[in-house]
C-alpha cells in the first residue's frame, strides 16, 4: 500500500498498522538469514580450495531457516514437469519451426501439443501450450497431490535401473 498516493480518509489504520507488524516480522526472519549467509561466504566453510571463487548455494540456509521455523517446505523434482501435459498426462510434442539463417530448420522447444487423440477430440483446434505452463501447471498438480494423500503422482517418478 502506497500512503502517498491514497487520501488520508480512505486509509484503513487498523489494516495498515497490522501489514506493518508483520512486515517487522518477516524482516527479522530474513535478516536472520541473509546475515547467517553473509557470514558464511566471507568465511567459506564447506568449501574446497578450488571452488573460493564460486557462490555457496543460496537457497540450502534459507530451506533451514524455514524448516527451523515450521514451515513446510516441499522441494519438487522438474522431471518430466514440462513434457507432460497437464490435463491427460500424455507426452507433449514441439511442433514449430522457426526460420533460422543457419543451413537447418531448428524447433521451438516452448511451443508444444499434446499428442492423445482424446485431446484433440475434444478440441477443435490444436491447443498450442508454452512449455513453462505446463511445467507450472504439473507441478500444481504435483503439490495438490501431495496435499491430498501425501504421495507424488507415478507419471512424474524417474524410474531406476536394477
Amino acid at each position: 500500500m502506497i500512503l502517498s498516493k491514497s487520501r488520508s480518509s480512505t486509509v484503513n489504520v487498523e489494516k495498515f498498522v497490522k501489514h506493518i507488524k508483520t512486515r517487522a516480522s518477516v524482516g527479522k526472519l530474513l535478516w536472520q538469514y541473509q546475515g547467517n549467509e553473509i557470514q558464511k561466504s566471507k568465511e567459506g566453510i564447506g568449501r574446497s580450495k578450488i571452488q573460493k571463487i564460486y557462490e555457496p548455494t543460496r537457497n540450502k540456509g534459507l530451506i533451514r531457516i524455514l524448516k527451523k521455523n515450521w514451515i513446510t517446505v516441499y522441494l519438487i523434482d522438474e522431471f518430466k514437469a514440462s513434457s507432460k501435459f497437464p490435463n491427460c498426462e500424455e507426452d507433449l510434442e514441439t511442433f514449430e519451426t522457426i526460420i533460422n539463417p543457419c543451413p537447418y530448420n531448428r524447433a521451438t522447444f516452448w511451443l508444444i501439443r499434446c499428442k492423445n487423440s482424446k485431446c484433440l477430440a475434444k478440441e477443435s483446434k490444436r491447443k498450442s501450450w508454452n512449455r513453462d505452463l505446463a511445467a507450472v501447471l504439473n507441478f500444481r498438480k504435483i503439490l495438490i497431490n501431495l496435499r491430498n494423500t501425501t504421495k507424488h503422482p507415478d507419471i512424474f517418478f524417474q524410474k531406476t535401473r536394477i
